[in-house]
C-alpha cells in the first residue's frame, strides 16, 4: 500500500514539473517575437502603460525598477514610440501614491 502511494505521488510530482516546463517553453516560443532590445524596433503605439512601483526600497535606496523604467517611458516618448504615457500603480494611501511619484520622475526627465 505505502509502495502504491509513493509511485502515484511520484508521477504527480513529475507529471507537475514536466508541466512547469511545458508551460515555461510555450511562454518562451510566443513571447519571442515581442521582446525588443532596440527602441528603433518597436512599433509606434498611441499609449504606452507604466507599471507603478516604489522609489525607494524599504532599506531606503533607490529602486532600479522604478529607475529603469521611468528611463525606458521616457526614452520611448523622446522617440516618438508614444505619444502618452499612462501610469498605473498604487495610491491606496495618502501617504504612498507610486503614479504621483512616476509623474513627478517623468516631469524632472523632460
Amino acid at each position: 500500500m505505502k509502495k502504491k502511494l509513493f509511485y502515484i505521488t511520484l508521477i504527480i510530482a513529475i507529471l507537475c514539473v514536466i508541466s512547469i516546463f511545458i508551460c515555461d517553453w510555450t511562454i518562451k516560443k510566443n513571447a519571442v517575437s515581442c521582446i525588443y532590445t532596440e527602441i528603433s524596433d518597436i512599433p509606434a503605439n498611441n499609449v504606452g502603460l507604466l507599471l507603478g512601483t516604489s522609489p525607494k526600497l524599504k532599506s531606503g535606496n533607490n529602486n532600479l525598477y522604478f529607475d529603469y523604467r521611468i528611463d525606458a517611458a521616457v526614452e520611448l516618448y523622446k522617440a516618438g514610440k508614444i505619444n502618452y504615457i499612462l501610469i498605473s500603480g498604487d495610491n491606496r494611501k495618502e501617504e504612498y501614491n507610486e503614479p504621483e511619484e512616476m509623474k513627478k520622475a517623468l516631469m524632472q526627465k523632460g
